[in-house]
């Protein structure tokens, strides 16, 4: 029965190695298939991330601008006035926080698309009460379209004019090469 009989100086068989490096080989295999999967998938979002980066900005800069509208047919100097048709331009008075003097004040606000060079800039004037541009801002660089529509009585319009008073809502797209940005802001 010394057959039987278990050593204190016996190793492992070279069977049992093998398997272990086998099952280590497939843990492994599975670990490395997970972190690259997930690598791509963070790349691949950044990416993403980063065509939507220069419109998040934008975006509430334009929303904050509409929402604060106001518009006085006893007060010339309002306006509410756009033209998607041709122009592609915005102009309106607004009460909006996203001026670089203190706080909201009564302003006019246009949205203009400007070239310069081979590039569109969409551009933001802010104008004090007077008239006098305080401050141009190039919201966007290589833009490849701006477009407004009013709504207004289930109606989409391509212009508004300040007679007609304040319309329903506007519906904003600028679009780049990568992608397009589209805003639809209720006023009432």
């Amino acid at each position: 029965m010394k057959w039987l009989s278990i050593s204190k100086d016996r190793g492992f068989t070279l069977v049992e190695v093998l398997v272990t490096l086998t099952i280590l080989s497939i843990i492994a295999v599975l670990v490395y298939t997970a972190l690259h999967t997930t690598y791509r998938v963070v790349k691949e979002v950044g990416g993403v991330m980063d065509l939507h980066r220069p419109f998040w900005g934008l975006s509430e800069i334009i929303s904050a601008d509409i929402r604060g509208a106001y518009l006085s047919q006893k007060d010339p100097i309002t306006l509410f006035e756009g033209d998607g048709a041709s122009r592609n331009m915005l102009s309106l008075t607004t009460f909006t926080p996203y001026q670089p003097k203190g706080p909201a004040r009564m302003v006019r606000v246009d949205y203009t698309v400007v070239s310069k060079g081979d590039k569109a800039l969409l551009v933001r004037k802010i104008h004090e009460r007077d008239g006098k541009a305080v401050d141009i801002t190039v919201l966007l660089e290589g833009i490849e379209g701006f477009r407004v529509w009013f709504l207004n009585k289930g109606r989409i319009m391509r212009t508004w004019d300040s007679k007609k008073g304040l319309p329903e809502g506007v519906r904003v797209v600028v679009s780049t090469e990568a992608m397009d940005m589209e805003l639809l802001i209720k006023l009432r």
